[in-house]
């Protein structure tokens, strides 16, 4: 029995008091001052209501993250202190995709965001169904659990998040995962869960588990009850609600509803679904059909089958159609992507292969070890020595280096073929029973039963099932010998039998049995087919191939629920009858709806790998398999090969190389800022070498990502864009010098102008030199970016070409396409590095020796330093600004098509069309709001801050070793080698390290991970920088040492109160960048001079820069209760402090 505390009985004599008045103004009247307590009493009441069932927060608590799907969060203060523990800050480092971001670049996103969207979007519809429907008496308490098990639904996701709990378990632990049905869904085959749910519930377990463990560690009970929980009952019902498990029940039968808000068993149209649907087509670069908006507005809560379930317009019937077929869209596309997935077999593998050396799979039973179980562990193979760790460590070797099985072909199977097949046999088995058994009863009618084909989906890997029912209940006698020959048909059909004896919620008399297929026959049959064709046609005195060289996949693709409508299961409302629910009439959704709502992929793989002097003879192997796969389709009764008209039209994609020499010319990337990127072939090898892969984990932003949760986005997609984006200028400004010399040619200009003009003509090896440039111009950077620079090294240009130049001389087979290929000579590779520094094209004289003078513009596209409009500030802009969930006012796409080159000056740049001149402006606003909202965010400095003194205190070896291995960070960065090694999973490697001389950075990591970082003080904006941060600091002291005098009470420390400036302009200091831009006139194409003043806007600002001065608390460590209060206090005075200072020394308010 749990003990009233102090609130509670005084929250008990208040009621008996409220009792008592009653009683005496019932039996005896009232005087006025009775009256007066009597109306006390009643609004106390009124209030007590309004507290409980109203779901207005006081703005004050509410903190908002900046999200760049649903924009503005705001969350409860009780949400916050639980994404402020190591628990939950691990998912932070869990990616969303698994392995699909080494296909999709822009598939970096994390768990982390997605479970604050999550939560997000559960309180949106727990506040529109209590607004719109008052009787369902919704609380406050309701709302914050359903909120807290959006936040915590996926907790327990391990590694690379479905690859963990989906494919490495079920296989390293067979068994020892919970089973994945209910009682229910053995009540009858018509509402049997079907793929979508035959899934382990590891993950939930785990993340129920973890829940558990992150309350326990971090003392949440207390913060709980603050809020108005009650921690002994809520923490079941957020764990139930985490679990999908509506039937044992924390809340009343009145409220089964709000266990389809955050994961709905009932028809999968839940707040995560629509969360992950539109966060990962916003990354992906997918196009999102789906208006989640609208089914949001339309829930309901109706009664079906008298239980409240919540329900939809019927008008939105076609949006729920919408919600699925995205959701196969994705899974199409980049889920189950032919690379994607082989990725994701390969990364599990090698899991598997370093189980027994660093026991991964036993961390699932220890929370304290599974929180820091994360995609570290990647890394942590790669970088190992150990030999035990070998086959692991080759094998993700092979995925950096792009060595992956070579997709040969892809078929969709016919289960209509199959379950015809099988039924066939079902009847025959029953036939030889009643001829066995004539004289006995009861005789068995094949009729009577029905036989589905179904999943079971652990994860990624499926096992085909067939289950039989009978279709009425039936006599136990009956249901025994329906077993008998269930077991008997089992051995006909080659299929293995589940065992009854182990389920034992299958006590249905309808149920009669469950078989497994066994789906290596088929695999074999087509493995031999290939392999027997390959070898009959291969190059004499090759090696033989055998079957082993080949992967068979089966896979599952669908809306959701294997061979059922997806609206099936969902209730819909009328406006004219909003408390009725129904199932929608198929004649009121489009009649467009697709056919089927599921299919089996059967996928083959080549998976030998070859040296790069055999890659023609992998090729050619590659497609003898294609073809001998396409034959095989067509001949196999289990392909659907025909289309609706009966015509032999086989299902197959295959993957046919050009039969021509150099194979395919470029690759295409799907990029979320720039759509479908080309890539030359050659650029594509730079980007598959362990240099270039490394910036796949050099985060863009640095430490931004811990205040803006998009901002997870690397190096790795910038410098494709850039890359794509410089190619695209350069194009355009030849396509222009074309016209132009062509329109010089028919006017028959002076001979000394056209050779003049040929000469500063580009080149395709212009191009392509521009190109290598801008995808190596970002190699440089260390960890976190312009943190590491600004700390370890100088510029990271440097750094960038001298990656670039280990990239050709470890690669001999990339030099050699460059040099004999693609003719570049030492010219070429000198002007390639220029590139990458930077020159300035407005210099007195010309130095560099990449290229002549006339050719100076193509300086100006990479980085620019004439005026600071580059490529690379195009893509970052906008890449920023898609990630951070800031608008972009700046259209690159536009001011490129306005791009030419003329000659200002006697040297040629790059100008603009004069009515661009906002546009240009527009951009350097950009750069400017940029840096104010995110890149010097005041949380944001401060936490890099950290960051850095952590990694200077850290100075020290890379990876765990002996001591003669030990190598420090700033040791690193003179070996191409190591500094190839360096990344931002050394905040992970410091975090979970246990040498003793790293405990002081661990320390300052573990506050950052915990949110006990420096209070803010104050900022002001100075009118003029007339002090440096030294005399501001001795200003700041002496300020505060009066202060003190002033108020003897007060105990301020100037040294707990750091001062910092930061310095914002618009890319060119003091200066107008406006004004250092050339730009032409439609009139006068090849004449281009500066801006008139007139032609400008009126609104530009008077100046381009300012200095911001701000001053921080450094809070105290292990703080009691009366320690929180006395630093409130401190900050209230160091603010007043703050006041005066900027009055007596800036002239501010």
């Amino acid at each position: 029995m749990v003990s009233l505390s102090s609130p509670v009985k005084k929250k008990k004599k208040k009621k008996e008091k409220k009792k008592r008045l009653k009683h005496q103004s019932l039996c005896f009247g009232t005087t006025l001052p009775e009256k007066q307590q009597l109306w006390e009493i009643i609004n106390d009441e009124l209030q007590d209501i309004l507290k409980k069932y109203s779901l207005f927060f006081s703005k004050k608590q509410m903190k908002i993250f900046n999200d760049p799907i649903h924009g503005h969060i705001e969350l409860h203060p009780l949400l916050v202190k639980i994404t402020d523990t190591p628990q939950f800050q691990r998912l932070r480092h869990i990616k969303q995709l698994g392995g699909t971001y080494l296909v999709y670049p822009g598939a970096s996103h994390n768990r982390f965001e997605h479970s604050l969207g999550v939560a997000y979007l559960a309180g949106c519809l727990v506040k529109i169904l209590h607004d719109n429907q008052p009787e369902l008496k919704i609380t406050k308490q309701d709302f914050l659990c359903v909120q807290i098990a959006g936040l915590c639904h996926d907790l327990g996701h391990g590694p690379f998040s479905h690859l963990f709990d989906g494919m490495f378990i079920p296989e390293v632990l067979p068994g020892k995962y919970l089973g994945f049905l209910t009682s229910k869904d053995w009540q009858h085959p018509s509402t049997m869960t079907q793929a979508s749910q035959f899934k382990t519930k590891l993950h939930e377990d785990a993340s129920v588990q973890m829940f558990k463990h992150m309350i326990e560690k971090n003392n949440l009970k207390k913060a709980m009850e603050e809020s108005g929980l009650n921690p002994d009952e809520d923490i079941i019902f957020i764990g139930q609600l985490i679990r999908k498990e509506p039937r044992v029940s924390q809340r009343s039968a009145e409220k089964a509803f709000l266990y389809e808000i955050v994961a709905n068993k009932v028809n999968g149209i839940d707040v995560d679904k629509w969360d992950y649907l539109a966060r990962d087509c916003h990354y992906l670069g997918i196009p999102n059909g789906f208006d989640r908006e609208r089914l949001l507005k339309s829930a309901r809560v109706c009664k079906v089958n008298g239980e409240k379930q919540i329900c939809f317009r019927d008008k939105v019937a076609d949006k729920v159609y919408g919600m699925f077929h995205t959701r196969y869209t994705l899974h199409r596309q980049a889920l189950q992507h032919k690379i994607s997935y082989i990725i994701d077999v390969k990364i599990k593998e090698a899991l598997k292969k370093a189980d027994d050396k660093l026991m991964i799979s036993d961390a699932i039973f220890d929370m304290e070890k599974y929180t820091n179980l994360t995609d570290h562990i990647f890394d942590q193979i790669l970088n190992q020595s150990d030999p035990d760790l070998k086959t692991a460590r080759n094998i993700l070797d092979d995925i950096i280096h792009r060595r992956l099985p070579k997709f040969v072909g892809e078929a969709r199977l016919n289960e209509d073929i199959l379950k015809d097949a099988l039924k066939k046999k079902w009847v025959e088995v029953v036939n030889k029973y009643n001829q066995k058994k004539k004289s006995v009863t009861p005789k068995l009618n094949d009729e009577d039963f029905e036989i589905y084909v179904t999943i079971h989906k652990p994860g990624m890997f499926h096992e085909w099932l067939v289950r039989v029912y009978l279709k009425n209940t039936v006599q136990k006698e009956v249901q025994n010998i329906a077993k008998g020959c269930f077991l008997e048909w089992c051995q006909e059909v080659n299929f293995t039998d589940s065992g009854t004896e182990t389920n034992s919620n299958r006590r249905l008399l309808m149920f009669v049995g469950e078989a497994r297929m066994k789906e290596n026959k088929l695999k074999d049959e087509l493995k031999k087919k290939i392999v027997n064709e390959c070898n009959r046609r291969k190059k004499p005195g090759s090696a033989k191939l055998n079957e082993k060289d080949f992967d068979t996949y089966v896979l599952d693709m669908g809306f959701g629920e294997v061979g059922k409508e997806p609206i099936d299961n969902v209730h819909f409302y009328s406006k004219d009858n909003p408390d009725t629910a129904f199932k929608i009439e198929k004649c009121k959704v489009s009649s467009l709806k697709p056919k089927k709502f599921h299919e089996w992929l059967i996928r083959v793989y080549y998976n030998k790998t070859y040296q790069n002097d055999e890659r023609t003879e992998q090729h050619q192997i590659q497609q003898i398999a294609e073809e001998s796969f396409q034959n095989w389709c067509k001949d196999s009764d289990f392909v659907d090969s025909s289309d609706d008209s009966g015509n032999s039209s086989c299902a197959v994609l295959c993957h046919f190389f050009q039969k021509t020499s150099g194979f395919q010319k470029k690759t295409i990337f799907n990029d979320p800022i720039h759509g479908q990127i080309e890539l030359h072939l050659l650029l594509v090898k730079i980007i598959d070498t362990p240099q270039f892969q490394r910036l796949r984990y050099i985060k863009q932003l640095g430490g931004t990502y811990l205040v803006y949760p998009g901002a997870t986005h690397t190096r790795f997609e910038h410098s494709i864009g850039v890359a794509y984006l410089a190619k695209g200028l350069a194009k355009v400004l030849q396509e222009k010098q074309e016209k132009d010399l062509e329109e010089m040619k028919a006017l028959k200009e002076k001979q000394q102008d056209l050779e003049k003009k040929q000469k500063e003509l580009i080149t395709d090896k212009d191009i392509l030199c521009v190109q290598i440039a801008a995808l190596c111009y970002n190699l440089g950077h260390g960890p976190f970016s312009y943190l590491f620079k600004d700390r370890f090294i100088p510029e990271h240009e440097v750094a960038s070409v001298w990656l670039f130049l280990d990239i050709v001389e470890k690669n001999e087979e990339l030099k050699k396409e460059l040099i004999k290929d693609h003719k570049l000579n030492q010219e070429d590779f000198i002007f390639i590095q220029e590139l990458i520094k930077g020159v300035d094209t407005a210099a007195p004289e010309w130095t560099y020796e990449g290229r002549d003078e006339d050719k100076s513009f193509l300086y100006e596209i990479v980085a620019n330093k004439q005026n600071g409009i580059d490529v690379d500030k195009w893509d970052y802009f906008a890449r920023d600004c898609h990630h951070l969930g800031i608008r972009n006012s700046f259209d690159h796409q536009r001011l490129l098509k306005f791009a030419r080159v003329c000659e200002v000056n006697r040297t040629n740049h790059i100008c603009f069309r004069d009515k661009e001149a906002d546009n240009v402006y527009d951009m350097f606003r950009t750069r400017y709001t940029l840096h104010r909202q995110a890149y010097q965010h005041k949380i944001c400095n401060i936490i890099e801050e950290m960051f850095a003194e952590a990694l200077v205190l850290a100075d020290r070896d890379l990876h765990e070793g002996k001591p003669e291995d030990m190598l420090k960070i700033s040791e690193a960065i003179k070996t191409a080698e190591e500094y190839s090694k360096l990344t931002d999973e050394i905040f992970e490697q410091i975090s979970s390290s246990t040498a003793e001389n790293l405990q002081k950075s661990r320390y300052i990591l573990d506050k950052i991970v915990r949110r006990k970082l420096p209070k803010f003080v104050g900022e002001a904006r100075l009118t003029e920088k007339n002090m440096s941060k030294e005399e501001l600091t001795t200003t700041w002291k002496a300020t505060v040492q009066k202060y003190k005098l002033d108020n003897p009470t007060v105990s301020l420390n100037a040294e707990d109160l750091p001062v910092y400036v930061v310095d914002l302009d618009h890319g060119m200091k003091d200066k107008n960048p406006i004004e250092s831009v050339y730009f032409y006139s439609k009139r006068n194409p090849n004449e281009a001079s500066t801006i008139k003043d007139y032609q400008l806007s009126s609104f530009l600002p008077k100046r381009f820069n300012e200095e911001l001065v701000r001053v921080y608390y450094r809070r105290t460590d292990d703080q009691t209760a009366e320690d929180k209060e006395e630093e409130k206090k401190k900050v209230e005075e160091a603010e007043k402090c703050f006041q005066i200072w900027c009055s007596n020394n800036f002239g501010l308010p």
